[in-house]
């Protein structure tokens, strides 16, 4: 009778566990999807508004990228933080893609700029699900100009 119970119960928790792996591995492909989805939208369209962007990036994000400027005021970064450079072929960038996840909400997109680069380009982002559950860019781990530092809990 110990025997049955211990096998029944080991093939409960491995089914668990593989129920587990499966929904990690769809977030996964889903969070993926959204990056792949960002860099077409984006960096296909040079004339990209800023519904566009936050379909794909948190408004805390977006805010700290693209501070509101005063009038005759540019506050720009000067560079595109999620290419890492100003100059890029749309085409190149986004045949030359690959994304990795790195774990814990995290991905590695790297990238060709154009055509006579030989270096690609990587930048490390984390993304989360909004209250629709739906994958946003919300912090740019490479770059420390825009990361965004985690907020501290409060005891």
């Amino acid at each position: 009778m110990k025997t049955k119970f211990f096998i029944t119960t080991l093939l409960f928790l491995i089914g668990g566990l593989c129920l587990k792996a499966q929904t990690n591995d769809t977030d996964t492909q889903k969070a993926i999807a959204t990056l792949k989805e960002f860099y077409k939208v984006i960096y296909d369209d040079n004339s990209w508004k800023e519904e566009q962007f936050l379909k794909y990036v948190s408004k805390e994000l977006f805010n700290k990228v693209f501070p509101p400027s005063p009038p005759g005021e540019d506050n720009s970064p000067g560079y595109d933080p999620f290419i890492q450079a100003q100059d890029y072929e749309a085409k190149t960038l986004n045949r030359s893609l690959k994304i990795t996840s790195l774990g814990n909400d995290r991905y590695r997109v790297c990238f060709l700029l154009s055509d006579w680069e030989k270096k690609k380009t990587c930048v490390d982002y984390q993304l989360k699900k909004n209250n629709k559950g739906k994958y946003m860019i919300t912090n740019i781990l490479s770059d420390k100009n825009f990361y965004i530092e985690p907020k501290k809990k409060k005891n």
